[in-house]
C-alpha cells in the first residue's frame, strides 16, 4: 500500500466577514500612511480618506486570488507527483509482466491503483479550487483549465 501523507491543503473562497475585516484593516493602513505622507498639503485634506477607501476596496479582493493561487499552485505540483508516479509505476508494471513475478506486479498494480485514487482526488480538488470564487474570474487569464480524471485502471 502507498502512504498518503501529504496534507490536504483546503482552498478558501473569500467570504463576507473576511472581506469587511480585511476591507477596514487596509483602509486603516492607508488611511493613516497617507495621513504621514500629506501632512503639510492642506488642499489634499480629503484626498486621504478618498485614496484610502479606493485602495482599500480591491485589497480583500486581491489577498483573496493570490492565496487561492498559492493553493492551486501547490495542487498543481501534488497532481505533477502524481503523475510522475504513474508513469514510473506504470513503467515498473511493464518490466514485472516481462518477468513474471506476480507478487511484485500485484503490489506495484495496487501502487498504481492508489496513485490513479490520489491522483483522482488531487484533479477534483483543483477542479474545485478554480471555481472558487474570485478566482474564477481570473482562471482563464492566468491560463488554468479544468483537469480531466483518469478513467483508465485497467492494468
Amino acid at each position: 500500500m502507498v502512504p498518503m501523507s501529504d496534507k490536504k491543503r483546503k482552498v478558501k473562497q473569500l467570504n463576507v466577514m473576511t472581506y469587511i475585516w480585511q476591507f477596514f484593516a487596509a483602509y486603516l493602513i492607508f488611511n493613516i500612511l497617507f495621513d504621514m505622507l500629506l501632512d503639510n498639503f492642506d488642499t489634499l485634506e480629503n484626498f486621504s480618506e478618498t485614496f484610502s477607501v479606493l485602495l482599500a476596496l480591491p485589497t480583500p479582493v486581491i489577498l483573496s486570488v493570490f492565496e487561492q493561487a498559492n493553493a492551486i499552485t501547490q495542487l498543481e505540483q501534488r497532481l505533477a507527483s502524481y503523475n510522475s508516479n504513474i508513469m514510473m509505476t506504470e513503467d515498473q508494471i511493464r518490466l514485472l509482466k516481462k518477468e513474471e513475478d506476480k507478487e511484485a506486479l500485484e503490489d506495484a498494480t495496487d501502487k498504481l491503483y492508489q496513485y490513479k485514487v490520489s491522483y483522482n482526488e488531487a484533479i477534483e480538488a483543483y477542479n474545485n479550487a478554480i471555481n472558487l470564487l474570485p478566482f474564477k474570474f481570473f482562471k482563464h487569464i492566468l491560463g488554468h483549465k479544468e483537469k480531466s480524471y483518469f478513467s483508465d485502471f485497467d492494468f
